[in-house]
């Protein structure tokens, strides 16, 4: 009996190296490198389409991150106002003309950067009650 228990523990025992050895990452560190270098040509990519100025999508990474800050009241009330008065405008100068729109010409431009001390001060101060608002009746079978 005691040899059929230590053949079948054998047995085991084979079965579960012969399995492990389909995995040559078995540490935290190994499989970690491995990850790492099985994303990186996926990395690269992005890296070209959206951080190279040549890429196809950097525009629209720029885009996204002037909707994301300039037209984003929530980044705007977080903003020091005589910090970041001039990295906003920067900003307005920068992304606005991206968007390829006929509406954000120069003059436009111009005067939003006149607007954006008021802006800022306004989404500083004001208080919305997001509780008041009536629910979309696209929403209201939600409730």
């Amino acid at each position: 009996m005691e040899d059929a228990k230590k053949k079948e523990h054998n047995d085991c025992e084979e079965i579960y190296f012969k399995w492990t050895d389909k995995f040559p990452h078995r540490t935290r560190v190994d499989l970690l490198q491995f990850a790492s270098e099985l994303g990186e040509p996926g990395k690269e990519y992005l890296r070209k389409q959206f951080l190279d100025p040549d890429g196809d999508l950097f525009n629209a990474k720029q885009v996204a991150d002037c909707c994301g800050t300039l037209f984003n009241h929530l980044w705007l009330k977080e903003r020091d106002h005589d910090d970041e008065l001039e990295m906003m405008c920067r900003k307005a100068d920068e992304l606005l003309p991206l968007f390829g729109s006929s509406e954000f010409t120069e003059d436009f431009i111009t005067q939003l950067k006149k607007e954006i001390p008021g802006i800022l001060a306004r989404t500083n101060t004001y208080e919305f009650d997001w509780d008041g608002m009536e629910n979309s009746r696209l929403f209201k079978k939600y409730d």
